[in-house]
């Protein structure tokens, strides 16, 4: 269990891409003592020298009456995440990506990614690349969806986000499939999903050792944790190269 944590509920936990910092969403109480909370706020957590973790420190510029979910902080101290905040594109419930500036130790007051990025349904869980030129999400509120949270990517170009491409057969699934993170080399991406493998009946009856070994197991329709080869992915951007004097 990690110093800092074991109390309450909270996760998402994220590297600032220096490494001096890292954020994660937790419902413990603001006030040591205080009432716990019944949504998710962000926190940022400092790493001091040597790698020890500072004490965490809640982030009151961004929180809401609703959750606050996956945030993650580009090179030039963008904080992207998802917010269950009333005013967005969400309906009656939902939620929306989100992103606000960190300008010395505060962070400037959130703005909505737009209808470009958000649905009427849940917009979840964005990972954004140090650069701030790509972005991965989950959505369950676009019309290709495989049944319910699938992958998607937008690239930034220029003040505008392209298109979201769903990542296809090879990422989506019937499931929820969401938590992405692209590894430090960008050769993988991982997520999470509580798709189910090998669904069809089993040739024979199973004895009750057998049944609970594959309640166990992974692929059982709880969430597991996958990973994909970029490579087989088309994550290219469609934005026009930038030209010497950009």
């Amino acid at each position: 269990m990690a110093p800092f944590s074991g109390r309450w509920a909270e996760g998402d936990l994220s590297f600032a891409p220096d490494g001096r910092a890292a954020y994660f969403v937790s419902a413990r109480p603001t006030d040591p003592g205080g009432e716990v909370p019944e949504d998710t706020d962000i926190w940022r957590l400092p790493v001091l020298e040597g790698g020890a973790w500072g004490e965490p420190e809640h982030v009151p510029e961004l929180a809401s009456p609703g959750f606050e979910w996956f945030p993650n902080l580009t090179a030039d101290g963008w904080l992207y995440f998802g917010s269950e905040r009333a005013d967005g594109n969400r309906g009656a419930e939902g939620s929306d990506l989100w992103r606000a500036r960190l300008v010395g130790d505060r962070f400037t007051p959130p703005e909505n990614l737009g209808p470009a990025l958000n649905t009427a349904g849940q917009d979840i869980e964005p990972w954004i690349s140090a650069d701030g030129r790509l972005l991965i999400f989950a959505s369950n509120g676009r019309p290709d969806t495989h049944g319910s949270y699938d992958l998607y990517t937008s690239h930034r170009c220029g003040e505008t986000w392209s298109e979201p491409r769903n990542l296809g057969d090879a990422v989506s699934s019937p499931g929820w499939d969401f938590g992405p993170r692209l590894s430090p080399d960008g050769r993988f991406l991982f997520f999470t999903s509580n798709r189910v493998l090998g669904a069809r009946p089993p040739d024979r009856p199973l004895t009750f050792a057998e049944l609970v070994e594959r309640v166990r197991s992974p692929g059982n329709g709880l969430r597991d944790v996958y990973r994909i080869e970029t490579a087989a992915l088309e994550l290219a951007s469609p934005c026009e190269e930038a030209t010497d004097d950009d």
